[in-house]
């Protein structure tokens, strides 16, 4: 059962001003296969800085496999993946590790807080790996919460907020780390209006600063944000 690339543009904002022709995401001839089961092969497709892509398909079709790919947290079969103008399916450890934390950003389904850690320290993550001074860090964090409404939450402990603060939480930490690439899975699921708003508006902002954003998504309201669409599914299907 192998996808179908659609690319078709959808109603999404004008992003012709910001796109770079040199695209941060260029994917040719991708293949993943779990077990006998091969998700999606082939698969061809740029992302551009400026813009963003939404990947939609039904359950099952390796939305959440590809973004893990582009993401760094699983390798493809067959084809070239580059970030960056970096092949990242013939680099070291070292290397991957590198890009992982400096280029790629994720804004994961699960939020990946540390539920004891107070939200300070859940932010800070982001700046593992870089030469923050002390103020700098503490000037950054506060201005990302309060951009994402949790000014003075520093010190409150991750598991005692709801859903759709920890997802903030997680924006705050992408807000800081600014990544050239945004890899967010399902960013809208189970939250209500106004958190789909502020989860939008903080990928906007990145957007408008040069990211490239992929977006797994089966919400509607995400898919008419987007640049364009990736839209895997089962031939035949």
């Amino acid at each position: 059962m192998l996808p179908v690339l659609d690319t078709s543009v959808t109603d999404g904002p004008d992003t012709s001003s910001l796109v770079d022709a040199t695209p941060l995401v260029r994917a040719r001839g991708l293949t993943r296969r779990r077990g006998p089961r091969t998700l999606w092969d082939d698969l061809t497709f740029d992302v551009a800085p400026g813009t963003s892509v939404a990947v939609t398909g039904p359950s099952g079709s390796g939305k959440t496999s590809l973004l893990s790919c582009l993401g760094l947290l699983e390798r493809v079969e067959a084809g070239t993946l580059e970030l960056a103008g970096v092949d990242v399916t013939r680099i070291s450890h070292a290397t991957r590790r590198s890009l992982f934390r400096g280029t790629v950003g994720h804004l994961f389904q699960n939020y990946a807080l540390v539920e004891g850690w107070t939200v300070a320290a859940n932010v800070d993550v982001a700046f593992i790996g870089t030469r923050t001074t002390h103020g700098a860090r503490v000037e950054r964090r506060e201005a990302a919460l309060e951009r994402v409404g949790l000014g003075g939450y520093d010190r409150r402990r991750a598991h005692s907020l709801s859903g759709g603060e920890q997802q903030r939480v997680a924006l705050a930490r992408l807000i800081v780390r600014s990544p050239r690439v945004v890899i967010a899975d399902e960013p809208s699921a189970a939250l209500d209006p106004d958190n789909v708003g502020v989860v939008l508006g903080v990928l906007d902002d990145l957007r408008l600063a040069g990211s490239a954003l992929v977006v797994a998504t089966h919400d509607d309201r995400v898919v008419a944000w987007c640049s364009d669409t990736l839209d895997l599914r089962p031939v035949g299907g």
